[in-house]
């Protein structure tokens, strides 16, 4: 539901924001729908990344100040027009990066950027959800090291966008053309797959499994078809492909605040492209929920502030 609440003045160490920018990401349907592990407790606001602007400073804030723009910290509560948060997690965005790519980097970007970590130049990396918000990070920030990338899509229509990203090979593919289309696109690559990138869960991964080379480790972050991973034993026991889970709440929590911003530093130096399928206002969000579903869905659907750029409130 829609609601409006009151809005206290910035105490110390407070600012007021106003949202810019925040995407309905996997994270946001899987908390809305109670399958997320982390459950804020109710009433609880949505909105697990953002960009916001400040628009008005508390005491003791330091060098924030009125029109920065920053990033939220995860599961803030994004979708709300105005409010106040500490400015503890709040990340300072440089000037000019567009707010709506923006709020797409603390979660997917960074995520995409833990996961080509390690794989070095000339290497190959196989993915099956190259079109989400994260595959397409991965195919940009792969290609700027070097790392060549192989990405699975559902339909034909991302061949092209993937391409002009930067990825190598784009394997359009439905369910059951997945496993023979991906071995015969990936038969004749010149260096070795030695990390494969799994969205998806259920036979996906098998079929990730099998276009790896020996040693090749598979990092599963997403079940978007709904299953677990299935990999094939002599794909485990033979060839000593390694299966690992991929959270990025865990990886900050073990690597801590510093080494988080470093993350976002390095992101914001040279921004990925997301796509993005439509931008909504949140008095819209029961349409922008259904466009996100949809499966013709071009990207990420987006709650935007009409005005972007200026400090007027939402």
């Amino acid at each position: 539901a829609l609601r409006e609440v009151p809005v206290h003045r910035p105490r110390a160490g407070e600012v007021r924001v106003r949202l810019l920018a925040s995407p309905i990401d996997p994270m946001d349907q899987l908390i809305l729908r109670g399958h997320y592990p982390l459950r804020p407790p109710l009433p609880a606001v949505p909105g697990a990344e953002g960009c916001v602007e400040i628009v008005e400073v508390g005491p003791d804030c330091g060098a924030w100040s009125v029109g920065d723009h920053a990033l939220l910290p995860i599961r803030a509560g994004a979708w709300r027009s105005t409010w106040v948060c500490e400015t503890e997690g709040l990340y300072r965005l440089p000037p000019g990066l567009d707010p709506v790519q923006a709020s797409m980097l603390r979660v997917n970007g960074a995520t995409a950027l833990a996961l080509v970590e390690g794989v070095s130049e000339g290497e190959w990396i196989v993915q099956s959800l190259g079109s989400g918000g994260v595959g397409q990070a991965v195919i940009q920030l792969a290609r700027a090291r070097g790392v060549r990338t192989a990405s699975v899509v559902r339909g034909a229509r991302w061949v092209e966008p993937l391409t002009r990203l930067g990825a190598d090979r784009v394997v359009s593919a439905d369910e059951q053309g997945f496993p023979q289309k991906l071995r015969h696109q990936l038969r004749d690559l010149d260096g070795p797959v030695v990390r494969a990138l799994d969205g998806l869960g259920g036979d996906a991964t098998a079929s990730l499994a099998r276009a790896c080379g020996r040693g090749a480790t598979i990092f599963h972050y997403g079940a978007m078809s709904k299953q677990g991973p299935h990999v094939g034993v002599a794909d485990l026991i033979f060839r000593g492909v390694r299966l690992e889970g991929f959270w990025l709440y865990a990886l900050n929590q073990a690597r801590g605040p510093q080494r988080e911003r470093e993350a976002l530093d390095t992101l914001c130096a040279s921004p990925p492209r997301f796509a993005v399928d439509s931008r909504w206002p949140l008095a819209a969000w029961r349409d922008a929920l259904a466009r996100a579903a949809h499966p013709e869905c071009r990207g990420r659907v987006v709650f935007a502030a009409e005005q972007i750029g200026t400090s007027e409130r939402v």
